[in-house]
C-alpha cells in the first residue's frame, strides 16, 4: 500500500509524507510479522506551486481512465 499524508504546510512549501506499507514495504522489512500500517514513510520537501501543478497534470492523465 502506498499513502500520502501532509506532515507541514508553509505558505511557499509543504513536506509531504509517503508512507510505504504491505506489498510496498521497504525490502529489508518484508520479514515483519506485523508492521504498523504507516510505520516506514520517507519525507519529501515540495514547493507548494510545484505540487499544484503536479496535481493538476495527474487530473489531466486520470480523465483518460472511465470512472467507476
Amino acid at each position: 500500500m502506498l499513502a500520502f499524508s501532509l506532515a507541514e504546510r508553509s505558505e511557499g512549501g509543504a513536506l509531504v509524507r509517503v508512507h510505504l506499507s504491505l506489498e510496498a514495504t521497504p525490502p529489508w522489512r518484508q520479514g515483519d510479522a506485523r508492521p504498523d500500517l504507516y510505520q516506514y514513510f520517507v519525507e519529501i520537501q515540495v514547493d507548494t506551486a510545484a505540487l499544484a501543478h503536479a496535481a493538476d497534470q495527474w487530473e489531466l492523465a486520470l480523465t483518460s481512465f472511465p470512472t467507476r
